[in-house]
């Protein structure tokens, strides 16, 4: 292949906060999320940079994980299924999605197989199968290319398994690296002092149709939600298939606990699952009372822009403060909590604060009516 056609690329995609409808947007409904000023970061460099010809390189660096693959070798039996697997073959330049449909059941199991001769931790399989699915389809789908010796990094700012959008923000990042660097998407060089560059909203589709397909190697079922707010930042009122950009949090100042509680969001998702067929009206009732929290915390912010008198922004900040109790206590009805979010919901309140889980293991808090108090926020620790 020509070595014009790969390039090196540095991009980044930041991590989230799942304010109201956590769960709940699994199945149709209503949820509110914030991206965060933490970010992951992928670099991909070709070999005609990496001076590693022939040899496939990746290293995760928080998850103290580096692999790499002779391509003349390792990727011989990968070739063949790809040769074989007519439905994986599809014009990257025809069509107009320019991002699959679905995942390939067959070549993840196969990528699966191939992994487990390098490591038998899921940790660290889990980053490597969405790494080599997304290389080998963009890769050997695209009429111009073919398999190239690189070096592709990985470094994260957000805590792993902490609900906080890690594997998403990692999807998004990866997706956007490699789309960029075959040029499936534009990435004109930063000019004029730039650092970073933001990609047009039809690029910004086409990354965010990747990153869902990815989060689907990882969790099963995704609702999405993670991956839409990593790609467009932001906050977002997000239902299944639609999102809208909000300007609602420009005064709100949430305070983030980390339990250090590791939790896999394909487990929760599949013990709320196993819950709704057990009790399939109790269940969708609550489900639906969380989605009435969403809409009345929709309502509240907007509300509380609308006025500056003191007396009325309590009253607006009470209310909130109320839903995220009762968020709170549904999203333990569906058994996604654990004693460690409810000891920390229980210290929160007695500095006024009013917390609830977000996306599992870390609590989330409204601190605006008390910031200008001298919180010690190493009491919560």
């Amino acid at each position: 292949m020509m070595m014009s056609l790969a390039r090196p690329v540095r991009t980044s995609a930041p991590g989230k906060v799942i304010l109201h409808g956590e769960h709940s947007v699994v199945y149709g409904k209503i949820a509110f999320s914030a991206s965060l000023n933490l970010r992951t970061s992928v670099s991909f460099h070709p070999e005609c940079v990496s001076k590693k010809p022939g040899l496939l390189v990746f290293k995760y660096t928080d998850k103290n994980l580096k692999s790499d693959w002779s391509l003349s070798l390792s990727t011989q039996k990968l070739l063949s299924l790809l040769q074989r697997e007519k439905d994986l073959k599809f014009s990257m330049l025809e069509d107009k999605q320019k991002a699959p449909h679905f995942v390939n059941k067959d070549l993840v199991h196969f990528i699966t197989n191939f992994l487990e001769e390098y490591t038998s931790d899921n940790t660290k399989l889990k980053p490597l199968l969405v790494f080599l699915y997304v290389y080998l389809l963009l890769f050997l789908s695209h009429d111009r290319l073919s398999l190239i010796g690189s070096v592709v990094s990985v470094s994260s700012e957000i805590p792993l398994g902490a609900g906080l959008g890690s594997s998403a923000a990692y999807c998004v990042a990866l997706s956007s690296c490699l789309l960029s660097s075959i040029s499936i998407i534009s990435c004109p060089p930063a000019t004029g002092g730039q650092r970073f560059y933001r990609w047009p909203q039809t690029d910004l589709n086409i990354i965010n149709k990747w990153a869902f397909l990815l989060e689907a190697l990882i969790h099963g079922v995704p609702s999405g939600i993670d991956n839409t707010v990593s790609c467009f930042g932001g906050c977002i009122k997000y239902c299944r298939d639609s999102s809208i950009t909000l300007n609602i949090l420009e005064r709100c100042r949430i305070l983030l606990v980390n339990t250090l509680v590791s939790k896999d969001t394909k487990v929760l998702v599949e013990k709320v699952r196993q819950r709704k067929e057990e009790f399939p009206d109790l269940i969708q009732s609550i489900m639906a009372s969380i989605n009435e929290i969403c809409v009345q915390f929709e309502k509240l912010w907007f509300a509380l822009s609308q006025t500056s008198e003191r007396a009325k922004r309590d009253s607006l900040y009470s209310k909130l403060e109320t839903l995220i109790d009762v968020n709170q206590n549904l999203l333990n009805a569906l058994g996604v909590g654990h004693p460690c979010l409810d000891k920390v919901c229980h210290l929160s309140l007695k500095y006024g604060l009013h917390a609830k889980l977000t996306d599992s293991i870390s609590c989330m808090t409204n601190t605006n009516r008390i910031w200008r108090r001298r919180l010690r926020l190493d009491t919560l620790n």
